[in-house]
């Protein structure tokens, strides 16, 4: 009977690889990640990995693809574009909070994959049928991607922390009224978030400033 190294190594496969990373992340979070130990787990030398992941930038791409790989995409033929554009936004987020290991790659990484780009795709379409040129579609599709992540990265942070039953901006209760008024007046709606609320109004914000640059050109 062949070692176990040499077994292990006949059933590896780049999916399984990707299987075992996405394991590793979700009991040890992103930074528990590493090839050596993606190696171990998968019951091989870190140097077989290799051969299917060059780097570790690499394997980070095709998990993001992975996670991606169910959004809840529009049709290029579904509403207008600005509906095309938010719906796009609003499953990336929903994928987000389902997986939260994605915020920090997408965030760090560039994500070059077949899952990432069917939403890209959509997204170049929309923004080129209102007449934006090229380096306007890349710098919207940018804005637009930094939001989210943004969004999402701090929706899950908050979320956290007030599962921990930690106060909520305890520090305002100690602000002088007179020199923070405008701050004390709204500590309600700054210590009680509506996450959902608060993401479609941001990106409704976004989309009618895509409207004026269109119409400013």
């Amino acid at each position: 009977m062949p070692p176990a190294t040499a077994r292990a190594t006949e059933r590896l496969t780049l999916e399984a690889i990707v299987d075992a990373a996405e394991e590793l992340v979700a009991a040890e979070g992103f930074e528990g990640l590493s090839m050596r130990k993606l190696a171990r787990h998968c019951g091989v030398g870190a140097m077989t990995l290799y051969g299917y992941v060059p780097t570790k930038d690499d394997l980070l791409g095709a998990l993001a693809d992975r996670l991606l790989a169910d959004l809840d995409l529009p049709g290029p033929a579904d509403g207008d574009w600005a509906y095309r554009v938010a719906a796009v936004f609003h499953s990336v987020r929903r994928a987000f909070l389902a997986h939260p290991e994605l915020v920090p790659i997408v965030a760090a990484h560039r994500v070059d994959g077949l899952s990432a780009y069917r939403g890209a795709e959509i997204i170049f379409g929309a923004l080129r049928e209102i007449g934006l040129d090229d380096g306007q579609i890349i710098s919207a599709f940018s804005t637009l991607t930094s939001y989210t992540v943004g969004a999402a990265q701090r929706e899950i942070g908050l979320s956290g922390r007030a599962a921990t039953g930690r106060a909520t901006l305890p520090g305002i209760s100690a602000l002088p009224g007179e020199k923070f008024s405008h701050v004390i007046g709204l500590a309600g709606r700054l210590a009680t978030r509506d996450f959902d609320a608060e993401f479609s109004s941001g990106l409704d914000l976004l989309i009618t400033g895509l409207r004026g640059w269109v119409e400013n050109t």
